[in-house]
């Protein structure tokens, strides 16, 4: 199993931890599936605006151990040991980003709300105009702006979002690709394949075959 970013393969294996940043497109390749965990999770400012890419860190028996206590339980409740355990694990790789990482620095409260809205609600089929009005900017200087700070333009971040969602659902839900593609955002079950299918590489029914095997 592995995540294709940019051209770049990342395998997903035992001895790796791999971090996605916010508003990645990524690939997941499933043709070897293989038993992983996961976990969505935020740092704080200015961490959360790092750019778009993917992190690797190797395993070590210290990593390992952070690990196996992180996912000692299917749902680990949040908590102060959980929460010092993960940045255990996070911290040592992003240590090792050059400053300019995190190029956007001060952040726009105006972009961060119309992301809000995006994050909060993937379901709805946003204009960029309405966004703007959010922002109080024109469409233009909005789109602008918000592919200045966040690396994206604002569709293709919902987009993003659109996908992040219905993978979660997809590998871990009961609900039908149906009810899927309506909950993000979808008119029809053919128009979210279609789509999904160009994202991930594979259509929602083989994704979920796969990634539960």
């Amino acid at each position: 199993m592995a995540a294709r970013h940019l051209g770049r393969r990342h395998p997903l294996d035992a001895d790796r931890v791999v971090l996605v940043a916010p508003g990645t497109h990524f690939i997941p390749e499933l043709r070897c599936p293989t038993r992983h965990r996961y976990a969505h999770f935020l740092l704080g400012d200015p961490f959360d605006r790092r750019a778009p890419g993917i992190l690797v860190g190797p395993v070590d028996a210290a990593v390992r151990a952070r690990l196996a206590s992180l996912f000692a339980a299917p749902h680990t409740p949040t908590g102060p040991r959980t929460q010092l355990d993960l940045l255990a694990v996070v911290a040592p790789i992003l240590a090792r980003e050059p400053p300019d990482a995190w190029p956007r620095r001060g952040a726009d409260r105006r972009i961060e709300a119309a992301r809000g809205l995006l994050d909060g609600n993937p379901h709805r089929r946003w204009r960029n105009a309405e966004l703007a009005a959010v922002a109080g900017l024109t469409p233009n200087a909005f789109t602008r702006r918000f592919r200045q700070m966040i690396g994206v333009p604002p569709q293709t971040y919902l987009q993003a979002r659109r996908m992040d969602l219905a993978r979660i659902m997809l590998e871990h839900g009961e609900e039908s690709i149906d009810r899927i593609a309506e909950t993000c955002g979808f008119a029809t079950r053919s128009h979210f394949s279609t789509v999904f299918k160009r994202a991930v590489g594979v259509g929602p029914a083989t994704y979920r075959r796969e990634a539960r095997r």
